[in-house]
């Protein structure tokens, strides 16, 4: 299994990247909410301390991840170098929108 994974991540590593970027957002996550917790923020610790309250604790956690996972993955694909430039430089790429077009008008 762990050959496969191996492999696949070879031939694909952009989604080790962004696999490696949302670990990273929910484990920051995790950190938010902890310290939310430990230092009592609004009354979240004992709002969590409750018996029946660690299901909102989760929920917490995982759109906090969601969060923090997308920013690291947009920051970490646009930081990506683009057509051999090294660095990750930025590239200015004019939209196909701003071309000027030619126009005759038609005889009738």
């Amino acid at each position: 299994m762990k050959a496969a994974v191996r492999r696949f991540l070879r031939a694909n590593p952009l989604v080790g990247l962004l696999a490696a970027q949302a670990a990273i957002g929910f484990a920051i996550a995790a950190a938010l909410v902890a310290a939310l917790v430990a230092f009592d923020i609004n009354g979240l610790g004992r709002l969590f301390a409750g018996a029946d309250a660690w299901p909102f604790a989760v929920v917490l956690w995982f759109f906090l991840g969601l969060t923090f996972a997308s920013a690291l993955m947009g920051s970490a694909i646009m930081g990506l170098a683009r057509g051999g430039d090294p660095g990750g430089r930025w590239v200015v790429v004019r939209p196909a929108w701003r071309e000027r077009a030619r126009v005759r008008a038609a005889r009738q």
